[in-house]
C-alpha cells in the first residue's frame, strides 16, 4: 500500500485500494479500511523501525 491509497471519506480517513488481481474489473468495488489512531500509532512503529522504501507507507519485508 502506498501513501496515495490514503484518501479522506466522509467519515475520516481510510485505506481505500483495489487488490491487483482484480484492479481492472469494474465489477469490483475498492476496499476500504478506516484509519483508527491504533492503526496509524502501528503505520507510525513500523516506519521508525525500518524506512518505507519510496511511497509506501510500510517497509518491504524480506528474509535478509
Amino acid at each position: 500500500m502506498k501513501k496515495a491509497n490514503i484518501k479522506t471519506l466522509e467519515n475520516g480517513k481510510y485505506i481505500v485500494y483495489k487488490r491487483q488481481k482484480v484492479k481492472n474489473n469494474k465489477e469490483t468495488s475498492s476496499i476500504k479500511v478506516i484509519l483508527t489512531p491504533t492503526i496509524l500509532e502501528i503505520i507510525e512503529r513500523m516506519s521508525e523501525f525500518e524506512q518505507p522504501i519510496g511511497e509506501y507507507l510500510l517497509p518491504i519485508v524480506s528474509r535478509q
